[in-house]
């Protein structure tokens, strides 16, 4: 399989793994889930509902890749676009703005009050005041449902495949297996790759 590494085969889509970045993106989150209590991953689709998607035992998870800075303007484009409906959000780029990063850590703030032991009184205060500000974005408020259950990830363009490399090796240490690390990332690349030259995915 050395022609997949081949620059003429490679276009400059893929990086020195053979993997592209939507892929490496796809397996990072794969292998950060498959044993995390948020999901407990079952499996993967790649190119099925979205780009990609994380099945776990209660819930999907359906992701849209950018690999890209992402506005505003950019996000509520891409929520308008999707049907959520029996499925959670999830949208992964290299950056996101920074106005899209006060909103989100807002409605982290709003869901960490709303789960904890306040008093009703503030808790009802605390999000009457988010869902107002919310309400004064009127590219926002259109799409507030689906950001309200959006998680976004940052992952560096360039960083892809070192973030993947690293995940493997804890999911590894986490399960106690024993294997040859280099051999399993290999194959891991080289499987996602080959299906995606073969056009499976």
């Amino acid at each position: 399989m050395d022609y997949y590494y081949e620059p003429k085969l490679t276009g400059g889509a893929l990086n020195s793994a053979g993997l592209n970045y939507q892929d490496a993106s796809a397996l990072f989150l794969f292998f950060k889930y498959i044993s995390s209590p948020k999901l407990n991953v079952r499996n993967m689709g790649l190119e099925m509902i979205n780009d990609f998607s994380l099945v776990g035992e209660n819930k999907v998870i359906s992701a849209q890749v950018k690999k890209q800075d992402l506005t505003l303007t950019n996000v509520v484009e891409i929520l308008k676009t999707q049907d959520y409906s029996s499925h959670l959000p999830m949208i992964v780029s290299c950056n996101l703005d920074k106005s899209i990063v006060s909103h989100i850590r807002d409605r982290d703030a709003l869901n960490h009050i709303l789960s904890s032991d306040f008093p009703d009184n503030i808790k009802n205060s605390v999000s009457r005041d988010f869902f107002n500000k919310i309400s004064n974005n009127k590219k926002l408020d259109s799409v507030k449902d689906q950001f309200m259950k959006c998680e976004f990830i940052q992952i560096p363009e360039h960083g892809s495949v070192l973030l993947l490399r690293a995940q493997i090796i804890e999911w590894v240490f986490k399960q106690k297996y024993s294997l040859s690390l280099p051999t399993a990332f290999s194959y891991i690349c080289a499987t996602a790759g080959l299906a995606r030259l073969l056009g499976i995915i």
